[in-house]
């Protein structure tokens, strides 16, 4: 069984790769296209077709496409190897359903099925577990006309605006279950509004729940940020980063700087008067990161950082510092961290004494930290 390069029939071709969602099949189809119709029925009902093995190919080709990520934005196909071999007959239907020209299409907005009815309704009783089956979402059917200039832009990006407010109101479940598509759009978005800056209301879709720090800093490096994101996004980006992205401690503090503005600080992203004076803080680091942008008003903190964050093998202290307030850019309350540009000023850090501990806050600094943090809210 070989197709027409000769090679057995599993590889098939999934166009579109960027333009796909899952939906579950009992929420799109629950009647015999061809009783709904009043037809006789179509030879696609009636030849001997496993249409379990149908299903299951075309959920392994598009699922393979999902893991690409933003890559695949500008790929018009991409070859799948399938699992097994099929017969010409399924092979057939599963190139027909990812392929160029009849691929099973759904807009979801107008929950219409465009192309793909019968399909759907003979794979139907197969689609165990949560249901799901693969499906062109119409509106990123042109995306590849607007890249080549055979279709306008201004109508792809209504149309992309229109599904994320669609997606804005959706079922959690059928979101979860539709993040690759999500991000997508927003990928698609991102794309074809280079170079202005991504509003926020995209980026909640342009980054998974782990990763937003990282995804941001890119957006930041190109350019294509402005202080609404990164007062809606880095805040909560920089409280729950993860320790497995490194990133250049001057790009963090040109974040932090480009969102406090004028105004020159913020507390959780929103502008705050500095605290007056110098502020000594600590920072558990190793000796060559010292200087970095966290500091914390709590030795104990700092200690944690130095003894249980750093990569193995890495010998890490306290530092304290002496801090002038008009080097402070943020505060994170829950925590009392601040973020500090020691740019050109290595000679304020020093080892902490052994002594540090917690207890090392008296009465009065914890009032006078409380009055500002109260000065902030």
């Amino acid at each position: 069984m070989r197709d027409e390069t000769g090679l057995p029939y599993r590889r098939v071709r999934v166009h579109r790769p960027w333009a796909w969602c899952w939906w579950p099949v009992q929420d799109l189809i629950d009647q015999d296209p061809d009783v709904a119709d009043s037809h006789e029925p179509r030879m696609i009902g009636t030849v001997d077709v496993d249409w379990s093995v149908v299903l299951q190919a075309v959920r392994y080709a598009i699922d393979k496409c999902c893991k690409l990520g933003a890559e695949a934005i500008r790929q018009k196909s991409v070859e799948v190897e399938l699992p097994m071999p099929l017969r010409q007959v399924e092979y057939d239907l599963v190139d027909s359903w990812v392929g160029a020209d009849m691929p099973v299409t759904y807009c979801y907005e107008d929950d219409e099925i465009v192309d793909g009815r019968h399909r759907l309704w003979l794979t139907r009783p197969y689609a165990a577990g949560d249901g799901l089956v693969p499906l062109i979402a119409e509106n990123l059917w042109y995306l590849d006309d607007v890249f080549t200039g055979r279709a306008d832009a201004a109508v792809c990006l209504e149309s992309l605006d229109s599904a994320r407010l669609w997606w804005d109101s959706a079922d959690g479940t059928l979101r979860r279950s539709n993040s690759y598509h999500c991000r997508q759009l927003a990928d698609a978005y991102a794309e074809l509004t280079v170079p202005e800056p991504v509003p926020a209301y995209w980026f909640q879709y342009l980054h998974d729940w782990d990763d937003a720090l990282p995804r941001l800093a890119e957006l930041h490096l190109a350019h294509r940020t402005d202080q609404n994101l990164l007062g809606y996004a880095l805040p909560s980006a920089w409280r729950f980063r993860q320790d497995r992205y490194g990133l250049d401690p001057q790009l963090v503090i040109d974040m932090f700087r480009t969102m406090a503005g004028l105004n020159g600080f913020t507390m959780w992203g929103e502008p705050a008067p500095r605290p007056r004076g110098r502020l000594t803080l600590f920072r558990g680091a190793t000796s060559a990161n010292r200087c970095g942008p966290s500091w914390t008003v709590d030795p104990s903190v700092a200690r944690y950082f130095a003894n249980s964050r750093q990569s193995p093998g890495a010998m890490a202290t306290v530092w304290v510092a002496q801090i002038p307030a008009d080097r402070l850019l943020a505060y994170f309350p829950d925590e009392r961290e601040f973020i500090v540009d020691l740019t050109g000023a290595d000679h304020l850090v020093h080892p902490a004494p052994p002594s540090a501990r917690s207890h090392w806050l008296t009465r009065w600094r914890s009032q006078r930290l409380r009055r500002f943090e109260g000065r902030g809210a």
